[in-house]
């Protein structure tokens, strides 16, 4: 895959700096943490379906694709099958190959020329440009934790925009097609649009753009103004700053029909969070009161503006006669190291041994010199509490820090 750079307004994040330009200040002061493991997932699968459309540029049989060693050990590693991207990760090549045109894999693009930002690359998953006039931006979405759309997709559009700034001398470009290929549930869409009415789009975009560099340019290390900040569910999702935002604070209070604590400022400080935190149990019951609301209304009939009930993701499989799939299974002659999974017991159940005199004190003692245990994750309480506080600033590694949120 084509290197990573990590531009100032990034188009995968322009759904969060055109609504707020003051988080282009704040996110870019905080350091940048590790992917999530379902970053990295779709990361494997990109590789993936790089590999499969570059192979039918170059004539490579496509059951000759296949992750490296290190990828397979990764991937493994992460409990996942290497096997299971194989199916969803076809359905998007065969869909951008079904596309007439000239294929560019993973094209780095220019994205000045849309942000404005001096230097700022970007690497569009597949573009494709043919001779009667249209460019089809394909993205493949590998996540599947919610469906995304291609009707005026921000990340989509600035990467065509920045591919007809790079490649549009090779066709009178009339039509743009923005895709949006998310295999895993079953979601494919696409926006056409004629050139005459993207560009006004890409035009707010641009205009966007500039408004949070000159922010970003003018505020320095300063605090931007109040009125930067543009909190919503859309802007605020994937900002690394929420948990300090005060502008997010108070949309959520105001939400919540609580008062605004008078130490709220742009970036929350110890003070505020005191303020905040004693409201938290408050707040959260709302939300799952909220949520139990809605489930009760859509469950009775009612309609509620722009949501509906769905069933969830189903439970895991189970025998529902364990005797009976016994039988089958030794029937069949499937051998017994095969039928069944044996484990260690664990230090729990080891101790439990002691009281049943299986084991003496004596033997439980040297069982202890190999029972290790993970620190506890450390938890914000009140100082009523009485647990000791956690004093100086522990090891990264023995206590994750688990707030921040994740990108799907």
């Amino acid at each position: 895959m084509a290197p990573q750079n990590h531009a100032l307004l990034a188009p995968s994040a322009s759904s969060r700096w055109l609504r707020c330009p003051a988080s282009v200040i704040w996110t870019s002061r905080a350091p940048r943490g590790e992917s999530s493991a379902f970053a990295q997932e779709g990361t494997w699968a990109h590789a993936l379906a790089e590999r499969y459309l570059r192979a039918g540029i170059d004539g490579t049989p496509d059951d000759e694709v296949r992750f490296t060693d290190d990828e397979v050990t990764a991937i493994v590693a992460a409990g996942l099958d290497p096997d299971d991207f194989r199916g969803p990760v076809m359905e998007y090549v065969n869909y951008v190959r079904s596309i007439p045109g000239m294929l560019l894999v993973e094209q780095e693009l220019d994205l000045e020329p849309i942000t404005g930002e001096k230097g700022a690359k970007g690497t569009s998953d597949a573009v494709v440009i043919d001779e009667a006039g249209e460019i089809h931006i394909c993205d493949l979405k590998y996540g599947r934790g919610e469906q995304v759309e291609a009707d005026h997709n921000t990340q989509l559009a600035i990467y065509a925009g920045a591919a007809i700034a790079a490649f549009g001398f090779m066709a009178d470009i009339k039509i743009v097609n923005l895709h949006i290929v998310q295999p895993r549930l079953s979601h494919t869409v696409v926006w056409t649009a004629p050139l005459d009415v993207f560009e006004p789009f890409l035009e707010d975009i641009r205009k966007g753009a500039a408004k949070a560099l000159r922010l970003f340019e003018t505020v320095g290390d300063g605090t931007p103004a109040e009125c930067n900040y543009h909190p919503g569910p859309v802007a605020c999702r994937w900002c690394c700053f929420r948990g300090q935002c005060g502008a997010l604070a108070g949309y959520a209070l105001t939400s919540a029909g609580l008062e605004l604590p008078d130490s709220i400022k742009p970036k929350i400080d110890g003070e505020a969070l005191a303020d905040l935190l004693s409201r938290v149990d408050l707040i959260q019951s709302w939300l799952k009161d909220l949520g139990s609301a809605a489930h009760d209304a859509l469950l009775a009939g009612e309609k509620i503006p722009g949501y509906k009930l769905v069933e969830g993701r189903a439970g895991p499989r189970k025998w529902s006669d364990e005797g009976k799939a016994e039988k089958l299974l030794k029937g069949w002659k499937v051998p017994a190291e095969a039928r069944y999974v044996k484990s260690l017991i664990s230090p729990t159940a080891a101790e439990k041994l002691v009281k049943l005199k299986t084991l003496t004190e004596d033997q439980w003692r040297d069982l202890n010199s190999v029972i290790i245990r993970e620190p506890g994750k450390l938890t914000v309480v009140p100082e009523s509490d009485k647990r000791p506080a956690v004093s100086g600033k522990p090891e990264a590694e023995a206590y994750p820090d688990e707030s921040k949120p994740s990108e799907n």
